[in-house]
């Protein structure tokens, strides 16, 4: 892992007057563990996006390890991105999922989805209720098998 600073990146899209992302500074230390959490339309995307190279900057820089990568390709990055949409395997509960044969999913993994009402127990005897569960279930599966 390695630090990730943001400097003032803003993203403006072609044909809008109000930045999707606006001078957005921040600091990331490695090994830290950060989640972006806002409603829609608030740049969650867009900062990943500009961090990983698929957005391009219009002000401002993102660092990787110290290192300016604003201008550097994006397959030259080694970022990957873990995406919340389980529509690849929605036939699956999260125990199932690919890499959870890594390592058995237990009640401390858990800890991360911050969601009291699910826990491995619950996940292994019974489907899901809703499906805003069921999308938060699978994104940790996912972060989790990393």
């Amino acid at each position: 892992m390695a630090s990730v600073q943001y400097d003032a990146a803003t993203r403006l899209y072609p044909g809008t007057s109000k930045a999707a992302v606006d001078e957005l500074n921040l600091s990331i230390t490695d090994g830290e563990l950060l989640v972006l959490v806002g409603p829609s339309g608030s740049g969650k995307s867009t900062a990943l996006r500009m961090l990983a190279g698929l957005e391009p900057l219009d002000a401002g820089h993102v660092l990787i390890g110290g290192k300016d990568v604003s201008a550097v390709r994006p397959r030259d990055r080694d970022i990957a991105m873990v995406f919340q949409n389980y529509a690849l395997y929605p036939q699956l509960n999260v125990a199932a999922m690919p890499g959870a044969a890594i390592g058995r999913i237990t009640e401390r993994s858990w800890l991360i989805s911050d969601v009291p009402s699910i826990s491995a127990a619950s996940i292994s005897s019974r489907g899901t209720s809703t499906k805003n569960e069921r999308v938060i279930q699978i994104a940790s599966g996912r972060l989790i098998a990393m």
